[in-house]
């Protein structure tokens, strides 16, 4: 079984998350960093994906030893910064544009980055990152957005997404560019169809689907209402998980989806599935992405079979999605807002 410090140096996501909480907790680390960062330049072409065709300025190279050097430096991460690399690097997520953050993915860097993953790994705050659904499930409303609070049965939001999803694949495959590296965006996400009701924990007190928000709007309040549900849950602990979720419950995405993700996996000659979630609901009745999961996987190319390929998009760590109509919540939530001083949420003592 791959260990959390392996999944966060397996993916971009994690070495980002690394190296963020390293400039968090040491200044020489983030004054490095911010060097090196101005120096490198990835166009179009580098990012993540193709290190070797990075461009750069004249002493780039000097920067990068001297941010390896830096990080030698960082002996112990304070829960605190660690909360807040996570939370800053899931807002960062983007799925539609080349990857822009490559210090964290070089080789010079990468030896000092996996003893800060194993320093990570081992703190009190990440233990829940490669926990399953449990007990104690939460559903996050956003001030303003009443689509959370009227929704259509999972029995009717499934068949409607699955016609679109098939109606839209027709339409790219005729209308749009044939070549992946055209510079065309749509439909970048693979999460199961929003209209679907999602649960999270709570950690320490604070629901994570407060902080977990991919490219978010800077919502400062929000209700948390408890939820009941019970039922299979399958779970993506791995980008292998993912892969036998897609090879069992294929739903083919190439025309509607190649621009998108050969920008963000550099990957331009395969064919694209994601999975059927209205497929998947007649085997599950949720599933769950696990943070150490998403950390190692989201935004790459998974191969689910040779020539076949997929990419977790737009779904936040630790959020569960529930498939059939087996959920409750409790009308009655607690108010939290977010704390300008600390950039933490807490709850208040208002009720929703």
């Amino acid at each position: 079984m791959t260990s959390l410090a392996e999944q966060l140096m397996a993916g971009p996501r994690g070495r980002e998350l690394c190296l963020l909480a390293a400039c968090l907790a040491d200044e020489s680390v983030s004054q490095a960093s911010r060097v090196a960062e101005a120096r490198l330049d990835s166009g179009i072409a580098g990012g993540w994906y193709a290190p070797g065709g990075i461009r750069s300025e004249p002493g780039s190279e000097d920067s990068v030893r001297a941010l390896a050097a830096a990080l030698t430096g960082v002996a112990a991460i304070d829960g605190h910064w660690i909360h807040l690399a996570l939370e800053s690097t899931v807002d960062g997520a983007m799925y539609w544009q080349e990857p822009w953050s490559i210090q964290a993915s070089l080789p010079e860097v990468s030896g000092e980055l996996g003893r800060i993953a194993g320093i990570i790994a081992a703190a009190s705050i990440a233990r829940w990152w490669i926990d399953s659904t449990g007990p104690g499930q939460y559903q996050v409303r956003m001030d303003g957005w009443s689509d959370d609070v009227v929704r259509p049965s999972a029995s009717e939001a499934l068949p409607t997404w699955l016609d679109a999803a098939r109606q839209e694949e027709v339409t790219a495959a005729r209308e749009r560019p044939s070549d992946p590296t055209a510079r065309f965006s749509a439909y970048w996400w693979s999460r199961p169809p929003h209209a679907l009701p999602t649960s999270c924990s709570e950690q320490n007190g604070v629901p994570t689907g407060l902080y977990l928000v991919e490219d978010g709007f800077g919502e400062v309040r929000a209700r948390a209402h408890a939820v009941w549900a019970m039922g299979r849950v399958y779970e993506i602990d791995s980008a292998q998980a993912w892969a036998q979720l897609c090879e069992r419950h294929p739903l083919v995405v190439t025309a509607s989806k190649r621009h998108d993700w050969y920008r963000t996996t550099g990957l331009a000659e395969t064919r694209w599935v994601m999975p059927d979630w209205a497929s998947v609901a007649h085997e599950y009745d949720a599933v769950h992405l696990q943070v150490g999961a998403y950390l190692a996987a989201s935004g790459t190319a998974i191969e689910v079979e040779p020539g076949v390929h997929s990419v977790i998009a737009g779904w936040a760590p630790g959020d569960t999605y529930w498939l059939t109509d087996v959920v409750e919540v409790d009308p009655v939530g607690r108010i939290f807002v977010k704390d300008q001083d600390d950039d933490l949420w807490h709850p208040t003592e208002e009720t929703a």
